[in-house]
């Protein structure tokens, strides 16, 4: 009875072996790979190639639209502590750009194949609107902040209707001071108004360099991102060089 265990274990011991020798062979054999034609591998490359050039042509395309235009003077208006110069060319483009698409959306109401493309350029008029009108009434939240020291000084960054609007609105605080305080008192008492300034005494902004510019000696090369003093920067970011990504 023993030896019939005995022979039993043998029997699942060799089993066993052959059963490791056999995943080992597995483990040890050449991996086979698909290999391509010549044919789908050129086509492949052109894909990508083809790809590639699209991509860099939307960017090219996205970048000098005028509402990506837009996009940026908005921002650049949101993250400055001042008032920027106000840019005509990209609010005539973007006013007749909206224009254009409005009237092709009226053409397309009739045309129920077009509907879906009226749809979307509705969407895209709303957007153009909002950051059109969010950048106009940022402009405007500056103007009033210091309307007399802007008045005074930075004329020229104004629109002709920001202008105009800057000079009724200081009319209009002036004679609203003089009849509620100034002509209850002596004329020889006062000389002129105090003018409220801005300060950038302890402003930062976070900029990033479009081109290579030196700030406070040091040189910094086209795609660096620094926080720095607004003060030390305000002549690169007129002259193009910087750009502001919050403040």
């Amino acid at each position: 009875m023993a030896d019939l265990y005995n022979l039993l274990d043998e029997l699942d011991h060799d089993e066993q072996k052959e059963e490791i020798i056999q995943d080992e062979q597995e483990w040890e054999a050449p991996v086979e790979t698909a290999v391509l034609p010549a044919d789908l591998l050129d086509a492949q490359k052109r894909q990508l190639a083809d790809n590639d050039r699209n991509e860099d042509a939307e960017k090219v395309l996205e970048e000098d639209t005028p509402y990506s235009r837009l996009r940026n003077v908005w921002s650049q208006e949101l993250n400055s502590p001042e008032l920027l110069p106000f840019d005509e060319d990209i609010f005539q483009a973007i006013t007749e750009l909206i224009e254009e698409w409005e009237e092709a959306v009226d053409q397309c109401e009739d045309d129920p194949v077009s509907a879906l493309m009226a749809s979307i350029t509705s969407v895209q008029i709303e957007r153009a609107k909002h950051v059109l009108c969010d950048w106009l009434a940022t402009r405007l939240r500056k103007i009033e902040e210091y309307p007399f020291y802007i008045r005074d000084n930075k004329a020229d960054c104004l629109s002709q209707t920001e202008l105009s609007h800057i000079q009724a609105y200081c009319n209009l605080v002036e004679k609203h001071l003089n009849r509620t305080v100034l002509d209850h008192f002596p004329q020889e008492a006062w000389k002129e108004l105090p003018v409220e300034t801005p300060s950038f005494d302890y402003t930062y902004v976070f900029v990033k360099c479009l081109a290579p510019t030196t700030i406070d000696k040091d040189q910094l090369e086209r795609g660096d991102s620094l926080i720095v003093h607004y003060s030390k920067v305000r002549d690169s970011l007129r002259d193009g060089n910087l750009k502001i990504l919050a403040s």
